[in-house]
């Protein structure tokens, strides 16, 4: 018999660990804001910002014909290889508080933290509560994210569309959230076609973040034709990116770029966990791997056990889907850059702001090894070390 009360004193102690949590996400969540304030502060405009700032001076009709190629070069300005969405939500925020640097700056800040939400999400639904707050405490505290937070560029609004798409991508691999099956892969296709008209980019991440479910389907031996139509949707309307890509190619007519060497394939790996603030501390950033690598050990043991599944065992029970549709997407986006940067000659897809959409995803894969199902409670012990070495890299 169970005694009573048992069951309210369950419910008030889950719902007090939440409010904790909650507690926990909202303080580090103002500890980002509060940092990537200070650096929009003392950040000084790039050439290429500038380029951003003279579009938004433009009427939206004269906008798409700028950026699909006429009068290039009016602003004295390098031109812009860009999708207009970032510029025409640039302009609302612009009409309300000035189209001046550090408004702009504002601009990149709350748009990349409202990008925080859908993380914060999606660790909480793939890792304990614990892991989840140390992985968003190496999110919002990464240089990368403080950096790209106040860009007066697209890159702040792609990294939420990024952090958004994973975060719907974990929730239909989720084997326990059935009803996404049918209404996701619509919200899929939509932020997968804003990602596209804020970055080119994005067009390389909705095809990987869809491709990545459909594997994921593949896996539980099954076709969903919601998937499907989604994908047909999302091919459909990035066709509208046409004449920004002809006028794009048009700016990169003038010559070819350096061929890439092996040094540039290995930062832009780098660059997906790590950011350049690391060179001046290489104690730290050697502290840093160790915890990143003794993560990765959690997540190598969930991918061969999937992998394993699938191809000795014929079956998917018990393969953890979330850890599979994150390998996927990282995997494709990583190999689609890298087998692009053999044929496209005339710019370098390996910058690594243009892969900025694989980081939240790295860092969600990461989550998923800090509570490893399968490996003995030593690896998980470790993992937790080298976690705390890793916010140890990032903070000191």
């Amino acid at each position: 018999m169970t005694p009573p009360g048992t069951a309210s004193n369950r419910r008030a102690e889950s719902q007090l660990s939440l409010a904790i949590w909650l507690s926990a996400i909202v303080a580090m969540t103002l500890i980002s804001v509060f940092f990537s304030y200070q650096f929009a502060r003392v950040q000084t405009i790039w050439i290429d910002e500038t380029t951003q700032m003279s579009g938004l001076t433009l009427s939206i009709p004269d906008l798409f014909r700028w950026l699909a190629g006429e009068n290039q070069g009016r602003f004295g300005v390098p031109g812009d290889r860009m999708p207009p969405l970032s510029y025409m939500l640039g302009m609302a925020w612009a009409s309300v508080f000035g189209l001046s640097e550090f408004p702009m700056r504002l601009f990149g800040l709350f748009v990349s933290s409202i990008g925080l939400i859908p993380f914060a999400a999606s660790l909480r639904m793939i890792s304990q509560r614990r892991a989840s707050v140390l992985l968003f405490l190496l999110f919002a505290l990464s240089p990368n994210f403080i950096t790209t937070s106040v860009e007066i560029r697209a890159y702040p609004l792609f990294l939420t569309l990024a952090s958004t798409g994973t975060w719907l991508l974990i929730v239909y691999s989720d084997a326990s959230q059935r009803p996404s099956q049918r209404f996701v892969p619509y919200a899929m296709a939509l932020v997968g076609i804003a990602a596209a008209y804020t970055h080119f980019f994005g067009v390389i991440f909705g095809g990987c973040f869809l491709g990545a479910a459909f594997v994921v389907d593949l896996s539980r031996r099954q076709i969903n034709g919601h998937l499907i139509a989604a994908g047909f949707m999302f091919l459909v309307l990035i066709g509208g990116l046409l004449p920004f890509i002809a006028g794009a190619s048009s700016l990169s007519a003038s010559g070819d770029v350096a061929a890439p060497t092996a040094s540039d394939y290995v930062r832009m790996l780098y660059r997906l966990i790590a950011g350049p603030a690391f060179y001046v501390y290489p104690v730290f950033l050697v502290l840093y791997f160790i915890g990143i690598l003794l993560v990765l050990s959690g997540v190598a043991e969930k991918t061969v056990h999937a992998i394993g599944r699938l191809i000795y065992h014929k079956s998917a029970d018990g393969i953890n889907y979330v850890v599979l549709g994150l390998v996927m997407l990282i995997a494709s986006g990583v190999l689609v850059t890298f087998f692009s940067s053999f044929f496209i000659k005339n710019f370098s897809v390996l910058r690594p702001n243009y892969s900025v959409w694989m980081t939240p995803a790295v860092f969600l894969l990461l989550a998923t090894g800090l509570s490893t199902a399968y490996g003995a409670k030593i690896i998980v012990r470790l993992v937790n070390v080298g976690l705390a070495l890793a916010v140890t890299g990032f903070i000191v």
